[in-house]
C-alpha cells in the first residue's frame, strides 16, 4: 500500500510521501486581485514515469515495461517521458510498471510501497520522500489524497473544486464525487478514492506563523452508494492492474 502524511510544526508543514498518493497546497497571491488559488504539488509521485525511479528499480534487478509490452502488443522501448503527473493526466492508461526479471508480476505502477515483500526484491521499498515548507499568509488549502482522486483530475482541478466551498467536508464530498464520476467515464471500475481537505488560516504572531482552528475532514468513497465520512477538529496545527 502507499501512504502520505502531513506534520504541522512551528508554522511549517512537513509532507512524507511513500508511493503515488499526493499532497497539494493551494496558494492565493496577495498581489493577485482575481482571487484565484493556484495549486502547488508538495510531493512527487513515486512511479516509473520518473527517470530516477526507473533507473533505481533497474539497478535493483527489476524490469520496467507497460502491460502492452508484456503482452507483445506494443514495441519494446525504454524512453518514456519524465513527466510530472498532476500537471497533466495519463489518458492512455497503460503506464510503465515494475516487473521481476523473467516474471509477469507484480506489475506495480508505483515504485515504492509499504509491505510489498515481492516487489521489494527489485527496489519497491518503504523509503519515503519528505519536504518541508513554511505556511505563509497565501497558504489557503491543503489536500492529501490517494491516486484514485488524481487519476483523472489535475492538481489545479482538485484545488479549484475545493475552493468553491467554505466547509472542507463539503469540499471532500464534491471532490470524491467528481473523482468517482471521472473514473466511470473512462473505466468500468474505480480505484481507491480517499481525501483529506484542510482550509488554512495562517497568521503572523510575534515572528511565528500558526494555523488557527484548522479543520481536517477525511472522506473515503468505496462505492457509489457507500460513504464513510470522518471529521476531526484541531484547535491549532500541530489503489485492477490496468491503472493501479
Amino acid at each position: 500500500t502507499t501512504a502520505i502524511s502531513a506534520l504541522f510544526h512551528d508554522g511549517k508543514v512537513t509532507i512524507c510521501n511513500l508511493g503515488d498518493s499526493r499532497a497539494v497546497i493551494g496558494k492565493q497571491s496577495i498581489q493577485d486581485n482575481t482571487g484565484n488559488i493556484k495549486a502547488q504539488a508538495l510531493s512527487r509521485d513515486q512511479n516509473s514515469y520518473r527517470k530516477d525511479e526507473r533507473e533505481r528499480v533497474k539497478m535493483a534487478g527489476g524490469r520496467i515495461l507497460t502491460i502492452g509490452q508484456i503482452d507483445g502488443t506494443e514495441p519494446f522501448h525504454q524512453n518514456w517521458p519524465d513527466i510530472e503527473l498532476g500537471d497533466t493526466i495519463d489518458e492512455k492508461g497503460d503506464p510503465p510498471r515494475v516487473w521481476l526479471k523473467g516474471k509477469e508480476y507484480p506489475g506495480t505502477a508505483f515504485t515504492r510501497s509499504i509491505g510489498d515483500s515481492v516487489s521489494a526484491e527489485v527496489g519497491v521499498y518503504a523509503e519515503p520522500e519528505m519536504t518541508t515548507i513554511e505556511l505563509e499568509q497565501d497558504s489557503k488549502i491543503l489536500v492529501l489524497a490517494s491516486d484514485g482522486v488524481f487519476e483523472f483530475l489535475t492538481n489545479q482541478t482538485v484545488i479549484d473544486i475545493c475552493s468553491q466551498f467554505d466547509d472542507p467536508l463539503q469540499a471532500c464530498r464534491e471532490l470524491a464525487t467528481k473523482s468517482f464520476d471521472a473514473w466511470l467515464k473512462f473505466e468500468q471500475r474505480t480505484d481507491d478514492i480517499s481525501v483529506i481537505c484542510m482550509f488554512i488560516d495562517s497568521k503572523k504572531d510575534e515572528g511565528s506563523r500558526e494555523t488557527d482552528n484548522a479543520k481536517i475532514v477525511e472522506e473515503t468513497k468505496a462505492t457509489e452508494d457507500q460513504k464513510d465520512v470522518k471529521e476531526v477538529r484541531r484547535p491549532t496545527a500541530q489503489k485492477q492492474l490496468r491503472r493501479r
